[in-house]
């Protein structure tokens, strides 16, 4: 998500045949550098994983926020909201949920052509409480297979950044518990980064 290092085709072949992937430092080639495997039980054998692999983000995104009473008991609600989307052949990049409040999270440069129309039909067709749009909105993606191992992760995370006054606006952790992805405002997607960065492999370093 964002590092631009790697183009997804260039990596679905090798992936298929389960060959490595070795992203090196150009600035540091002694560097080993960092390695993209199937299977990392022997190198993590020799020495145990970071807990943060990789920080990245983009920018300019959307976000639509619909609120609907009871939502969670309707059947068949998400994929009424998905259809909209799919009739306009609009991918989504995320979707954070609560009890009665859900998020769409688009690219904005795909969706300001038609955002009043897919507002409009969102409203008639799903009979919202209420519906609100942000735009210049930022995803932050963190990344690390040993954070699962790690107890409160993404609280940590997420004081790190309320100690800058970052405001969070969405949050959405895999079931693996191995991403975060973190909303926030583009002004703040740098900021984040460095912050999260210095805090957790910065000075992981450091105790290594």
């Amino acid at each position: 998500m964002g590092a631009n290092v790697l183009h997804d085709d260039a990596v679905f072949p090798v992936r298929q045949k389960n060959i490595p992937i070795n992203v090196c430092n150009t600035n540091h080639p002694e560097n080993p550098g960092t390695m993209i495997m199937n299977d990392c039980s022997e190198l993590d054998a020799q020495e145990p994983p970071h807990v943060i692999t990789g920080i990245t983000g983009k920018q300019d995104f959307t976000v639509i926020t619909m609120v609907k009473s009871h939502v969670s008991a309707e059947a068949g609600f998400l994929r009424k909201v998905l259809a909209v989307f799919e009739k306009f052949q609009i991918s989504i990049e995320s979707v954070p949920v609560t009890v009665d409040t859900f998020s769409i999270v688009v690219q904005t440069k795909k969706i300001e052509r038609y955002l009043y129309e897919i507002v409009a039909e969102l409203k008639q067709d799903l009979h919202l409480d209420d519906i609100q749009v942000e735009s210049q909105q930022a995803m932050l993606a963190v990344v690390g297979r040993a954070m699962r191992q790690m107890p409160g992760m993404s609280g940590k995370i997420l004081s790190t950044l309320g100690d800058q006054q970052i405001n969070i606006r969405t949050i959405n952790q895999a079931c693996d518990e191995q991403s975060i992805v973190i909303g926030v405002n583009n002004q703040d997607l740098v900021p984040a980064i460095k912050a999260i960065y210095q805090q957790f492999i910065s000075e992981e370093r450091v105790e290594r």
